[in-house]
C-alpha cells in the first residue's frame, strides 16, 4: 500500500491512546448490539439482514448478498438459521430456477421492526447525545475515512 509520508506524519495514532479509544468505542458500539439483538434472540447480522428484508420483500439470495456486501455462502448459512428459526420462507423462483427469493414470515417482520427500532434506539442514545455540530463534524469524518478504507482496500486488490 503506498502511504505518503506526510500522511504517516499526521498519523501518529498507532501506539497512542487515541487508537485504544478508537478501539474501545468499536468494541462497546458491538458490544451493545449484540447485547440489545441478543433479547430479540439473533444475532448483530441476522438483525441487519431481517431490516434489510423489511423493505426489499421478495428479493432473490443472490441480490441480497449483494446488497449486504458479503459472500452468498455466507448469505445462505444465516439464511438456513433464520429460516429453522421461522423467521423467513426462501422458495425457487418460478421463472429463473436458478435463483431463491426469500420473503419475511409474521414472526420475521415483527423482529425486524424491533430490530430497526433498536438500532434507532442504540444511535440515539450515542450519536444523538452529541451536538448537532459535533454530528455533522463527525459524519464528515467517518465519510472521509470510508472513502479512504476503500482506496485502501482497492490498491490491497490490486497487489493480491
Amino acid at each position: 500500500m503506498n502511504i505518503d509520508e506526510e500522511s504517516c506524519r499526521r498519523c501518529e495514532i498507532e501506539g497512542h491512546e487515541e487508537a485504544g479509544e478508537l478501539g474501545t468505542f468499536f468494541m462497546l458500539q458491538r458490544k451493545l448490539l449484540m447485547q440489545r439483538m441478543n433479547l430479540l434472540g439473533v444475532f448483530p447480522a441476522q438483525g441487519a439482514c431481517l431490516y434489510h428484508l423489511l423493505g426489499h420483500e421478495d428479493i432473490s439470495q443472490w441480490e441480497l448478498a449483494q446488497e449486504m456486501k458479503v459472500a452468498r455462502p455466507t448469505v445462505t448459512t444465516m439464511l438456513q438459521k433464520m429460516e429453522k428459526l421461522g423467521l423467513l420462507t426462501r422458495q425457487v423462483d418460478e421463472k429463473d430456477q436458478r435463483l431463491t427469493r426469500i420473503s419475511l414470515t409474521d414472526d420475521g417482520r415483527k423482529i425486524a421492526a424491533e430490530a430497526a427500532k433498536t438500532k434507532k434506539e442504540i444511535l440515539c442514545s450515542t450519536f444523538g447525545r452529541l451536538e448537532p455540530e459535533e454530528q455533522q463534524q463527525l459524519l464528515n469524518i467517518l465519510r472521509r475515512l470510508c472513502e479512504f478504507t476503500k482506496e485502501a482496500m482497492k490498491e490491497s486488490e490490486e497487489n493480491v
